[in-house]
Formats: structure tokens, sequence, C-alpha cells
């Protein structure tokens, strides 16, 4: 990203996210080097560079010139000394005057310099702990919230199996007691053979009893049919993304929160947001994305990211998607102001 796009960012969004003075910022892109006279601009720099992969070179050479220029004129200090034309010995003394004071002016200047760039190390070093230790504790909040996330689908899971398992051991016992009871009967009629009567009641009974078991066992079958059923959909409802029907659509699907700036080149207008949700792009366009933690789809097809390419960077053209190098969008971006 060049400075010039930097600056299309609005600025509270920018002291957002990298927790730095928004006048701080404002003087950097405006490139006010006497408002940055008492900041810390490399470590402001550094920070800007790390969150939005900003190219500070050109910068960086204007303010050291700057700086050398400012230096320079602070030490063009013209001493005034007296000069006598009367006496030779006088003439001497005010020489080694001069050569004294600017010596000490010189040994005073240096002193100064190191004592400043010395509290800007101090400081820079400080400022980077503090924005080190912030961006661990974020990767922790994060770790934190995946990790909580598996324990839940962890316990749905267990919760599903052990519903499962229940109704298979309901099954059993139902199939048992339907085996003990056809045991039964046929004991009982092996013993009241002799009563004819006794025999048809028993055999009308055994006869309902096997309906009513078989039914029972076909209805456990189908809910145990159903409930497997269902946990099959419900994972393959969770694997499917939902994407649009219409062709020549490029949508992207953030996995997390992700910076995203898009150029239509067809109106010549640029946005910036941050990506929470999906986005359905139908004309031509030029994308800078965050980061890499996304899904491509273009008419219902997902696209892969190259390896050798660098997923940040791409453009939407005449329904086909092209990943850039850093070079190739930057120049596309120009030539389409």
């Amino acid at each position: 990203m060049e400075i010039e796009e930097l600056r299309q960012i609005p600025l509270k969004e920018i002291a957002k996210k990298t927790q730095l003075d928004e006048h701080n910022i404002k003087a950097i892109l405006d490139k006010d080097f006497e408002k940055l006279a008492n900041v810390n601009v490399y470590m402001n720099l550094k920070i800007l560079q790390r969150e939005f992969n900003v190219d500070f070179t050109d910068f960086k050479q204007e303010y050291e010139s700057h700086r050398v220029d400012t230096n320079n004129h602070k030490l063009k200090i013209q001493p005034v000394l007296l000069h006598y034309n009367n006496s030779n010995s006088r003439s001497s003394s005010g020489f080694i005057s001069y050569f004294i004071l600017l010596v000490f002016l010189c040994v005073v200047a240096v002193g100064i310099y190191y004592f400043i760039e010395n509290q800007n190390q101090n400081y820079e070093k400080t400022q980077e702990n503090i924005s080190i230790s912030n961006v661990s504790k974020e990767d922790s909040v994060e770790e934190n919230k995946e990790e909580l996330k598996n324990q839940i689908e962890e316990t749905e899971n267990n919760l599903s199996e052990e519903a499962i398992k229940k109704n298979d051991e309901k099954i059993n016992s139902q199939e048992q007691n339907q085996q003990n009871k056809e045991e039964n009967t046929q004991s009982v009629n092996e013993t009241q053979n002799t009563n004819q009567t006794q025999e048809n009641l028993a055999q009308k009974i055994d006869d309902e009893e096997k309906k009513e078991n078989a039914n029972n066992t076909e209805e456990l079958a189908e809910n145990k049919s159903e409930i497997q059923g269902e946990k099959q959909e419900e994972k393959q409802e969770e694997k499917k993304v939902e994407v649009t029907t219409q062709d020549n659509v490029l949508v992207i699907i953030p996995h997390q929160k992700i910076w995203m700036s898009i150029k239509d080149l067809n109106e010549k207008i640029n946005k910036n947001y941050l990506l929470e949700k999906k986005i359905e792009l139908n004309t031509n366009s030029l994308i800078f994305l965050g980061k890499n933690n996304y899904d491509l789809y273009l008419n219902q097809n997902k696209i892969e990211i190259p390896a050798n390419k660098d997923g940040r960077y791409l453009i939407f053209k005449d329904n086909k998607v092209e990943f850039l190098t850093r070079v190739e969008f930057n120049k596309i971006d120009k030539m389409s102001k």
C-alpha cells in the first residue's frame, strides 16, 4: 500500500487500529515535519507499516533530509569577537577565543545530538513493548474464543451420540422383551394343549402382543433412522457454504474480521471498511484484503489461492479472478485513476 492509499482511510480508524495519536498520524500523512519535531517518527512508521503494509521509503528520505537541514541551520552561529588592528597580541588573542568558542559549541551540539538519539531509542523500545503486549493479549483472547467454540461443538456431538445410544438400548430392550414373551407363549401353549378354548385364547393374545411389539419395534427403528438422518443432515448443513445462485458474481466470505479496500474500475470509486460477513461483487473491481483468511467463490465454485501469489491483491474483471503482486496492483491502481 502506498501512502496515498493510506490517506483515503479515516484518521479515527487508523488511530483505533494502531493506538497512535491522530495528530501525529495526520502530520505524517501531510509530511508536516515541523509538527513532528518532538515525535518518535520511526516508531510511528513501524506500527503503520506493520498494520497497513505501507511503503515509507520516500517519506524516510525526505524526513532525514529535513532533519539534517534543521540541525545544520541550528549550528550556524556567528560568534562576535573583538578584533583590534592596533596590536598583534590582541589579534592573536581574539583568534584563540574564537577557536575555543567554536570547539565548545561543537562539543555541546554533539552531546545534545546523542542525548536526543538515546531518548528516541528508549521511547521507541517502550512503545514497541506496549504494542507487542497488546498484540499478545488480542491473540490470547482469540485463542480462548476458539477453544470455547471447540468445547461447545464437542459437547453437542457427545449429547447426540448419547441420545442415539439410549435409543439403541431401548430398541434392544424391546426386542428382548418380545423374545421372552414369545418363549413364554410357546410354553403356555405346550402345557395347555388339553383345553382347546384356553389354547385359542392364548393364541389370540399372542398374536395381539406380536403385532403390538412389531409396531413398537418398527416405530423405534424409524426413530433411530430419523435421528441418524437428522444428525447427518446437520453435519452436511454445517459443511455447506451459502453462496449466491447468480452467475458471474464474485463472493468473498471472511473467516474473521478483515480490512478490505475495493475500487470500482468502472465508476472509479474507492470503498474501505472492515469485512465481517460475505460480500457479493458483480462489477469490475480492484480488491485489497488485509489477510488471506477468507474463502472465494465464482459461479458457485471455490477458488483456491495460488501458493506462489499473495492472496491480498486480486482483480475481478470480465467475470474472471486474477491474483496480483503488489507491484502489479499499484500499477493497475495508478492507471485506473
